[in-house]
């Protein structure tokens, strides 16, 4: 087997969540954590039927030196607080920075960044997740006028205040293709936002004209500041329409040249888009893939041909390394062994085939774990 020096490289994971104080009570709800569904019978029991979920416990029961069972498993998992478990998990994990998104969960129900960072051993960087704070202004503004210039103000000079890069969940609600309304057709969806707030108190943005425009203002300014803008694509919250969800639908904002210099990261390896997000980061400047290990919940081999979809078409340079782990240290470490066995594989293959040089091999996947991501968020080598 080559040896490409991945278990050196201190891993960027570009795409995660923080860790929850209170992630889960019992088995059941331990087994809800490893499901993207909302219906209660998925979540307790057919989640423990995936070959996520059994790589899962094979790789627990290595780390913890018990039987490679859930009952063995789970009863020294339980045993750990969220901090501890931060701590068991993830201090010789080799991730040495992870960018977290700010708006799940929230930061008063998560390990504090800075109790994260000294039980990890890593860094810790914050993405502003927009639709978010869209609803937040809704709410809290009586006018149209009002609104554009709070949201103005809230896309303007982030790294300011800590956050590396935007995250839109549009993807999840109105879907990908972000177009151009008119005035009338955005203060409308504006007045029906507002009739909501009215009636319940918020607002779950799902009105396609105000989120467009919303995003258009927030994508302009990225471009100023030169900043990542993270799009949820594809797998995902359960409500998603994959039909609007394909990175496809993206191409309108890749071909804008007012957002050139924002680049563009396409979650989840856009499973099961993943040739097509392949395809739009080799031929879009701006268009990154980002391929996460985590979540989509996959099989070891379906991750193995994402991650060759991945390599066979983008460049290396265009690639970064994810977790979307959330709520639970084991998803981060999990997804790092995991990426660092399929990229390996990979990749040998591919100098077997003479794709790459044992050297390109090297620096193809010091690109995809790290350098790539350091790049465009501007957090060092």
């Amino acid at each position: 087997m080559v040896d490409l020096g991945l278990e050196e490289l201190k891993i960027i994971d570009n795409h995660c969540h923080a860790v929850k104080l209170d992630s889960f009570h019992d088995l059941e709800s331990w087994r809800s954590l490893f499901s993207e569904s909302h219906d209660k019978s998925m979540q307790i029991h057919d989640s423990a039927n995936t070959a996520f979920y059994g790589r899962l416990i094979n790789l627990l029961s290595e780390h913890f030196g018990c039987e490679a069972t859930e009952e063995s498993v789970y009863k020294k998992r339980s045993a750990l607080s969220a901090a501890d478990a931060v701590s068991n998990l993830l201090s010789n994990s080799g991730i040495g920075k992870y960018i977290f998104d700010d708006g799940y969960p929230p930061r008063d129900e998560a390990v504090s960044e800075e109790e994260f960072n000294r039980l990890s051993g890593g860094e810790s960087f914050y993405l502003l997740r927009l639709e978010v704070e869209f609803q937040k202004l809704i709410a809290a503004t009586d006018s149209f006028k009002a609104l554009i210039e709070k949201v103005r103000e809230l896309v303007s000079d982030v790294r300011s205040r800590g956050y590396v890069g935007f995250k839109s969940i549009v993807g999840y609600r109105t879907g990908l293709n972000i177009e151009n309304w008119d005035e009338d057709h955005v203060h409308s969806a504006y007045i029906e936002a507002r009739s909501e707030v009215a009636q319940t108190g918020s607002v779950r943005l799902g009105y396609k004209p105000l989120v467009d425009h919303l995003l258009h203002l927030s994508l302009e300014s990225a471009a100023s500041q030169e900043l990542p803008v993270q799009f949820h694509v594809a797998y995902g919250d359960p409500d998603v329409d994959f039909r609007t969800a394909n990175p496809l639908e993206l191409r309108s904002v890749l071909e804008n040249v007012r957002y050139k210099n924002a680049p563009i990261v396409m979650l989840h390896g856009c499973w099961p888009y993943t040739k097509e997000g392949s395809y739009l980061a080799s031929v879009y400047q701006n268009a990154y893939l980002d391929v996460s290990y985590g979540i989509a919940f996959q099989s070891s081999r379906s991750m193995l041909r994402m991650t060759e979809e991945a390599f066979s078409v983008a460049p290396s340079s265009k690639i970064l390394y994810s977790s979307d782990g959330a709520r639970v240290p084991d998803l981060h470490v999990m997804s790092a062994i995991s990426a660092r066995k399929a990229v390996n594989e990979v990749l040998e293959s591919m100098i077997d085939d003479h794709d790459f040089t044992l050297i390109n091999a090297k620096k193809a996947a010091e690109s995809f774990f790290k350098g790539n991501a350091a790049r465009i968020y501007g957090i060092g080598s």
